[in-house]
């Protein structure tokens, strides 16, 4: 019997133009991969980007097995595709995911331009990296690499990222943690496979200490396995959590009860009536502020522990809120679960941490009660490194139930006169810890309770030429983290700070950029969150005169924001030159040249993940002229729904609602008369992806004042009725797409037009109202569409009278 190595097994898959996907050689040839087929490998590993990496979690006999295949597409003219498409694999018993990737580069590098002429390709690789967990540094085929491992504790992975789901997902995060605890399957669909897995995997770091998931992950569900008996346990068993690519499965909701999408960045619950309550969002808020503040992977880690740990105190206690009675003590009982339970064992198991510094409560009243020395310096440096994410040996990072723990003990009144002292280095931390406190709801609300004006003192500070240039720094961060919350940046306004930190920004000085480049970001998070501030009188053009790449596209997102032209102010990145030729390849066949649908599909898959990433990639395939392309690729659809040109159609959508929620894109897009075209060619008869993407892209519309007159003056308002009369029973997610964009045309532009807006509102009122059937879904969604601020009285009044009828109807079907 071969002796159990870390790894299982390495392959090449190849797109043969005769045979189809398949598994070129693997080694050892001999080794089981039962129940799978070498086929079946092959489509875990072969999909439809220009570059993936498709990850995998696989039971081969009893045993749970990690697999991740590296995939490129290359050009070969000698084909009759032009183009070459395979993938590396390993299966291995630990997910190192990290440490294989440059590996598997090489290997699918070496086979694309050598085949298989080095008979012992395979082999070498499988003795290399047997040896990724024993060396520090490995060489294969005249390459070196170092290696760093990491210890991973159960349902961990390297190189996947909780951060990247909190912000793709923003607040519905909190929807994906009680559909964790409450077991429910979910669903990750969007493009690519990287992003898709990376989510999969990601997502039981969000209830960590609680562990068992693995068993039940399937970061990748190829659509051609869909029947497979062995893997009905990933879209039937509670617990599930499993990804795809295939927009197909969306509608497929008998196998899943959360559906999380990329292109709207939301989740979609279907099976299980899950609410995020305000102690969650509050909370998710100050996860994001961090983010913003870039205290990176670990930290976002350690907030979501800390939650679920207090969460775990409260079952142990039986204290829970009502909102978590409600989901997690009812109908599915946290307490009696096989995950509660696994992890009461290992708690009972496990021996106590012992950290060398005391805690920071204790250390702030060692502050409290120390002179001015070296002894209080020293603590006040501890407590501003663990809020700031980099403790000290022998400390734990602070997290947001510290940091109100630390409010609870009075942290502002203890750390305020210190602000003021005359030791700019006590100055300094000080400033930085009320900045680490200003991140939470609760801190900003001690903040602004406190007798001191904070904003306004620190806005002195950060404009004193003769303080400190740390303590200015400090000042900025603090200005940067109050921005990032709602009750701060209006505080921030009634104190003057548009003005104040515009003028910071607009010196011409660039000595001091992380000072400048704090200011932007607070500019940028005030006019995010408060949109009709009048904005500043003085311009931002100079600024870009800055070689700091970093800075200068703050700037053209400030710019955007505030409604001022940038074209011809961001020049496109090779990257982005990259994905403009990638939108627009073709393939030659003899006279004749056709689209390359794949290149293209890829292209703006890769794309949609880029644009999540980095706003300021969006502004530098604007001006490039990407949004023309999108609109070219999109009207290729043709086939089934589950064709490549329709896959095509529908990320172009996806990246157009993106686009759309810009200044520059707006402005593209009525140059483009996309607005126009798509009213134009609106068909209720297509098929449901199309229809939800087209909605989805007027619910963008409808919020942007540039482009919501000319969708009513087109009769955009009437289309939008016409849908919710057609399917508001059969395609309930279809309909809500619609009826989110007709409350935002109610709220911002209901008063210009309110004859228009009570007819076409009374046929659904009409609607709603009849007593033949139970029209509660409706009634629920169309009340949504009149509420918020300010929506014109003689549109609220159609639905008085209406509401008291919809009481009295849904009593009646109440069963008793």
């Amino acid at each position: 019997m071969r002796e159990k190595g870390l790894v299982h097994l390495v392959a090449i898959a190849e797109f043969d133009e005769d045979r189809g996907i398949m598994l070129r050689a693997r080694y050892p040839p001999d080794q089981d991969i039962a129940p799978y087929t070498e086929e079946d490998l092959a489509n875990f590993v072969i999909p439809l980007q220009d570059y993936d990496i498709p990850y995998m979690v696989l039971n081969i006999n009893g045993e749970t097995i990690f697999g991740m295949g590296y995939f490129k597409r290359k050009t070969d003219k000698s084909l009759k595709r032009s183009t070459r498409q395979a993938s590396c694999l390993v299966l291995a018993r630990q997910p190192y995911f990290d440490l294989f990737e440059p590996f598997l580069v090489d290997g699918v590098m070496k086979f694309m331009d050598e085949g298989l002429k080095d008979k012992g390709m395979l082999q070498t690789l499988f003795t290399t990296l047997n040896d990724v967990n024993t060396k520090t540094t490995l060489t294969i085929w005249n390459k070196s690499h170092t290696l760093t491992l990491r210890q991973l504790q159960e349902d961990e992975f390297g190189s996947i990222s909780l951060m990247k789901l909190v912000e793709l997902f923003q607040t519905d995060t909190m929807l994906l943690w009680y559909s964790l605890l409450r077991q429910e399957r979910i669903l990750f669909s969007g493009s690519p496979a990287v992003a898709v897995g990376n989510f999969c995997l990601a997502a039981p770091l969000l209830v960590a200490p609680i562990r068992g998931f693995t068993a039940n992950i399937c970061p990748y569900f190829p659509l051609v396995l869909l029947n497979r008996p062995e893997l009905d346990i990933y879209t039937t068993k509670s617990g599930c959590i499993f990804g795809a690519t295939n927009p197909i499965f969306e509608q497929m909701s008998h196998m899943y009860d959360v559906l999380a999408m990329f292109s709207s960045s939301v989740c979609v619950i279907h099976n299980a009536g899950i609410k995020v309550s305000s102690v969650d969002k509050d909370f998710i808020r100050c996860v994001l502020s961090g983010i913003h503040d870039r205290k990176g992977e670990n930290w976002v880690r350690q907030q979501f522990r800390s939650y679920t740990e207090k969460f775990l105190e409260r079952v142990a206690s039986n204290h829970l809120s009502d909102h978590q009675r409600k989901l997690l003590a009812t109908d599915r009982a946290f307490s009696k679960t096989t995950l509660y339970l696994n992890y009461l064992r290992v708690q009972a198991s496990a021996s106590p941490l012992l950290n060398v510094l005391p805690p920071p409560v204790e250390l702030l009243d060692a502050i409290a009660q120390s002179p001015e020395g070296l002894q209080r310096q020293r603590n006040l440096s501890y407590l501003d490194a663990a809020c700031a994410g980099t403790p000290p040996p022998g400390m734990s990072t602070v997290n947001i139930a510290d940091i109100d723990e630390l409010v609870d003990h009075d942290v502002v009144s203890v750390i305020t006169p210190l602000i003021f002292g005359s030791n700019s280095t006590e100055r300094k931390y000080a400033i930085n810890i009320i900045a680490s406190i200003a991140t939470t709801i609760k801190g900003q609300v001690s903040i602004l309770a406190n007798t001191t004006n904070f904003v306004k003192a620190i806005i002195d500070i950060a404009r004193d030429t003769n303080e400190r240039p740390n303590v200015i720094i400090a000042a900025s961060c603090f200005l940067l983290k109050m921005s990032s919350l709602n009750m701060g940046a209006r505080e921030m306004i009634e104190n003057d700070a548009i003005n104040i930190l515009t003028e910071i920004v607009c010196t011409n000085d660039f000595n001091n950029l992380n000072f400048k480049r704090n200011a932007a970001s607070a500019l940028l998070n005030i006019f995010r969150l408060f949109r009709d501030e009048s904005p500043p009188k003085l311009t931002f053009e100079d600024q870009l005169k800055s070689t700091d790449l970093s800075y200068t596209s703050i700037i053209l997102q400030l710019m955007d924001l505030l409604c001022v032209t940038v074209e011809g102010m961001v020049p496109p990145s090779p990257e982005v030159t990259e994905i403009i030729k990638a939108l627009e390849a073709n393939i030659a066949t003899g006279l004749s040249v056709y689209p390359d649908i794949q290149t293209r599909s890829s292209a703006t898959g890769a794309l949609q993940a880029e644009l999540v990433r980095s706003p300021f990639l969006m502004l530098q395939f604007i001006e490039a002229g990407g949004l023309k392309l999108l609109w070219e690729n999109q009207s290729l659809a043709v086939g089934f729904q589950d064709s490549p040109e329709m896959k095509l159609h529908y990320l172009s959508w996806d990246v157009i609602c993106m686009v759309a929620d810009t200044h520059i894109g707006a402005c593209a897009i009525v140059d483009l008369r996309i607005v126009d075209q798509a009213i134009e060619s609106f068909d209720i008869s297509v098929n449901s992806f199309q229809l939800s993407r087209v909605l989805r892209f007027f619910e963008v519309v409808a919020q942007q004042r540039m482009l919501a007159p000319s969708f009513i003056r087109l009769d955009g308002l009437q289309v939008l009725i016409s849908v919710i009369l057609a399917f508001y029973d059969s395609l309930p997610l279809v309909c809500v797409a619609a009826l989110s964009a007709l409350r935002y045309l109610v709220r911002f532009h209901g008063e210009h037009h309110p004859q228009m807006f009570k007819r076409e509102l009374s046929r659904l009122v009409l609607l709603a109202s009849n007593q033949q059937r139970d029209q509660r879904l409706l009634r629920t969604l169309l009340g949504l569409c009149v509420t918020g601020p300010s929506p014109d009285v003689e549109i609220t009044e159609i639905f008085q009278p209406a509401r008291r009828k919809f009481r009295v109807l849904d009593a009646q079907n109440t069963p008793q």
